[in-house]
């Protein structure tokens, strides 16, 4: 199965999903490969971090750029149990290619109204994606969200996702919590960060569960 996690900005919190969905994949005793698009690397710095630093189970990891990816994510896709792309916000023709090749791309942005506007442009995508790809299914959740204020934002944010035709609505919502922002840099995922933050595994996971939910 092919997963891509992306998005028209940078700084929302792509490589963070996208490490936690193929390092939680490779926690089952799955081969996973991560496919890195992003020229900022974070996904493949957190992966190497991880088999440096630490005993958990580490996904392979790959980089690739521009409209290859579709090439290089179809190709692995018979070799591995799961290709998770973490595709760079400025790379378009990644994102066009990892929409023509995934079965799920997941799509997280800020509750803001300048996150909110590049909504429009990644439901285009996706619409021209499914032409040759109907098996895409476009999913869409709120991350770095507020933790105590702005939850109106949150509210409109919701209500605009609900509105879109061709991304379709998970309601979930991932705060904007430290332990989120400190576990990744040291190769970890959210249920290996001490101390424990129960709200943040909560949440990080209800991505996952959703991809589970579109495989079934």
């Amino acid at each position: 199965m092919i997963i891509a996690v992306l998005g028209r900005k940078g700084g929302v919190g792509k490589s963070t999903i996208a490490a936690h969905i193929a390092g939680w994949r490779a926690k089952e005793g799955k081969s996973v490969m991560l496919i890195d698009t992003d020229r900022q690397a974070t996904a493949t710095i957190w992966a190497e971090t991880r088999a440096e630093e630490t005993t958990f189970p580490t996904p392979d990891t790959a980089h690739q750029f521009g409209a290859s990816v579709k090439r290089m994510s179809l190709n692995l896709n018979g070799r591995y149990d799961f290709v998770v792309i973490d595709v760079g916000g400025g790379d378009q023709a990644a994102m066009k290619g990892a929409l023509a090749a995934a079965q799920i791309a997941i799509v997280p942005f800020q509750p803001n109204e300048l996150d909110v506007w590049t909504l429009t442009e990644v439901e285009e995508m996706v619409e021209d994606a499914k032409i040759t790809n109907p098996k895409l299914t476009a999913l869409v959740a709120i991350n770095r969200a507020p933790t105590h204020h702005r939850a109106a934002d949150t509210q409109r944010a919701l209500r605009a996702i609900n509105q879109s035709q061709q991304l379709k609505a998970t309601n979930i919502v991932v705060k904007d919590r430290s332990s989120i922002k400190r576990c990744v840099p040291q190769g970890l995922l959210i249920d290996e960060w001490r101390p424990r933050d129960a709200k943040a595994i909560s949440e990080l996971q209800a991505i996952l569960n959703a991809t589970r939910n579109e495989r079934a």
